[in-house]
C-alpha cells in the first residue's frame, strides 16, 4: 500500500512519514475518525482551486525560497502557518510511527482514492475552543472543521491517480 501511495502522490518515504506525522499530530485525541478527518482535509486542499492559488501561501513560500506545488501533500502539511504542529515541533513526536488507528486512518485514506466522495468538504479547522463562529462546519473529536470547499472550487485531479484493481 505504501509504495501505492508513494508512487501515485508522487512522494518519497521522507515526505510521506512527515505528512503522517503531521496529520496524526494535528488529530487531536487518538482515533481513527480524527485522523481521518485531518487526512480528508488535507486532500480537500490538494483538489481546490482556491488553495492552490492562495497569493498568501504562495508568497510565504518564496519568502523560502521554496516554489509552491498545491498538488505536493507534503507542500501543503509544510505550508507556513497552516498546521500549527510544523512550528511547535509537535509532528516530530510522530515521525516514524507506522501503527495504530492514526496512522492507518491515513493509508487508507490515500490509499483508497475509490472512496463515494470525500468524508467531508472543509478546508480549515481549529481546535474547538477557538474555531470562528457563524460559519457551517462539523465538530467531530476535538477539532472544528469550516470553510467548505464547493463544487466550483474543485479540482478533478483524482483522476490523475491510477485506480486499483482489487
Amino acid at each position: 500500500m505504501l509504495s501505492w501511495i508513494l508512487e501515485n502522490y508522487d512522494l518519497t518515504a521522507e515526505e510521506f512519514n512527515v505528512v503522517a506525522a503531521v496529520i496524526m499530530a494535528e488529530a487531536l485525541g487518538n482515533s481513527y475518525e480524527d485522523a481521518f478527518n485531518v487526512a480528508t482535509l488535507v486532500r480537500n486542499r490538494r483538489n481546490s482551486i482556491r488553495y492552490n492559488t492562495c497569493p498568501t501561501i504562495t508568497a510565504n513560500f518564496q519568502a523560502l525560497g521554496v516554489e509552491f506545488n498545491g498538488q505536493s501533500l507534503y507542500h501543503i502539511v509544510r505550508a507556513p502557518l497552516q498546521f500549527e504542529v510544523i512550528p511547535n515541533g509537535r509532528y516530530l513526536e510522530f515521525l516514524g510511527v507506522t501503527e495504530g488507528p492514526k496512522y492507518q486512518a491515513v493509508i487508507d485514506l490515500f490509499f483508497n482514492v475509490e472512496i463515494d466522495g470525500p468524508v467531508h468538504n472543509f478546508l480549515q479547522f481549529r481546535s474547538s475552543c477557538s474555531a470562528p463562529g457563524g460559519r457551517t462546519q462539523f465538530t467531530p473529536g476535538g477539532n472544528r472543521f469550516f470553510d467548505v470547499l464547493t463544487q466550483s472550487d474543485r479540482m478533478d485531479i483524482e483522476e490523475n491517480i491510477q485506480r486499483r484493481v482489487p
